[in-house]
């Protein structure tokens, strides 16, 4: 997510079934705007046993077209200001035995993340 705001999966309608996953966020050149969907006509997600891990805008996207299922996941390293939309989902998001942990408060823009921290032998391209 290089721009801020970016999407993961933007399209008129979807469906996401995904187990043991990682998605992380953090890596792009405005830390914390990411979002993971924005689909306009429908969207079907069930994700289980997958880890988050923040900062990102949201993890769902607030629409009527749209239901999903975190089941057995863990939510890493979440900007707390967003804690309200995670505990408290809107109708349309259900989180069963899922784990949240918050992101110390920060003072100033959070630093990118370097893609080293997933794949060790990653060059960063020459500007």
């Amino acid at each position: 997510m290089r721009a801020g705001g970016s999407v993961m999966l933007d399209a008129r309608q979807a469906a996401l079934n995904a187990t043991d996953c990682r998605f992380e966020a953090g890596f792009g050149g405005s830390p914390g705007s990411g979002n993971l969907f924005r689909v306009r006509s429908g969207l079907l997600v069930r994700v289980e046993n997958c880890v988050f891990r923040g900062p990102f805008r949201s993890v769902f996207d607030r629409d009527d077209a749209a239901t999903y299922v975190f089941s057995g996941c863990a939510f890493e390293e979440m900007e707390p200001h967003r804690r309200g939309q995670l505990e408290s989902p809107p109708a349309g998001v259900r989180f069963e035995d899922c784990v949240f942990a918050w992101a110390e408060p920060a003072d100033s823009r959070r630093e990118r993340r370097s893609l080293a921290e997933l794949n060790p032998d990653w060059v960063p391209p020459k500007r």
